[in-house]
């Protein structure tokens, strides 16, 4: 008799298909328990790690998570259109003032005029400064003869340095400068009385400075008057400012010396068509209303 020839079992894991060959392991499919159960649908076939989101159908933090990120989108939506529109108001708000406040300055000297120069210094006669406040009167001296004899290019440098000057002095001090017209400048500033006749003479002593035109160097002189608020308890802006300009005429016809300061005469002198007498168009007879 033949030898029985053993049988061979096969171990689990190995193919039986001839196409796949004999012995060749088997991949097991992760998905199929090894107990024959059933796996829901919402649990990972990797112990530990969750299934992904986008895996589960039916999960209610998936749904709580969508209804989240559409609120929340929503609202970034609604934001956005209504910022997008308020962002140009702004910038347009913006402009509008730069352009109203460069069209109340003179275009000359860079320097504001004299209804922007006499609200600020109302201003400041409402607070703690009215003590401190000091009104200067500035006239340039022959700026007349710059003009006739260098020509008008001249004369408009000498104006454009002259606000350029009295600018940078202002810029560190509560003050404000102006031209108000000509050859005619103020400054309002708020000036501690201990150091305030020292600065005053400073900033004299810097508008006085020559300036070089092309090949020209041209002297500059200014005649400068001075008004105190303190001096000159309960007036207006208006009147300290006549006072000022008083002074400064009087320094300018040599009847005083700077730094001379303006009285309660100075501030009620006699006025023609509401300037002070010896002012360019004071000459001119007042209308009958």
């Amino acid at each position: 008799m033949g030898r029985a020839r053993p049988s061979h079992r096969l171990g689990p894991g190995l193919a039986q298909s001839h196409h796949e060959g004999v012995g060749q392991p088997q991949q097991p499919d992760v998905n199929s328990p090894r107990d024959g159960r059933q796996r829901p649908e919402n649990q990972s076939a990797t112990p530990g790690f969750p299934i992904p989101y986008e895996t589960r159908e039916g999960d209610p933090s998936m749904d709580s998570a969508l209804r989240v990120q559409a609120r929340y989108g929503q609202r970034a939506l609604l934001i956005t259109t209504l910022a997008v529109p308020l962002t140009g108001w702004t910038v347009h708000a913006l402009t509008l003032h730069r352009r109203l406040a460069d069209a109340r300055k003179d275009p000359l000297s860079g320097l504001p005029c004299r209804p922007e120069f006499v609200a600020y210094g109302e201003r400041l006669l409402r607070t703690r400064h009215r003590d401190t406040l000091h009104v200067l009167m500035l006239d340039g001296v022959d700026f007349k003869a710059v003009n006739d004899t260098y020509g008008h290019a001249a004369g408009d440098s000498v104006i454009q340095t002259m606000g350029h000057r009295l600018a940078r002095w202002n810029a560190n001090r509560t003050a404000l400068a102006a031209r108000l017209g000509g050859d005619a400048f103020a400054v309002c500033a708020a000036l501690p009385p201990s150091t305030a006749l020292a600065e005053i003479t400073e900033l004299r002593e810097q508008l006085q400075q020559p300036l070089q035109h092309e090949q020209h160097t041209l002297r500059l002189d200014v005649s400068l008057g001075i008004a105190r608020a303190a001096d000159l308890p309960g007036e207006t802006m208006s009147r300290i400012l006549r006072g000022a300009d008083t002074a400064m005429y009087k320094v300018k016809k040599r009847e005083a010396t700077f730094p001379y300061v303006a009285t309660r005469a100075d501030a009620y002198v006699e006025t023609v068509n509401g300037r002070r007498a010896g002012r360019r168009g004071t000459h001119t007879p007042a209308r009958a209303g």
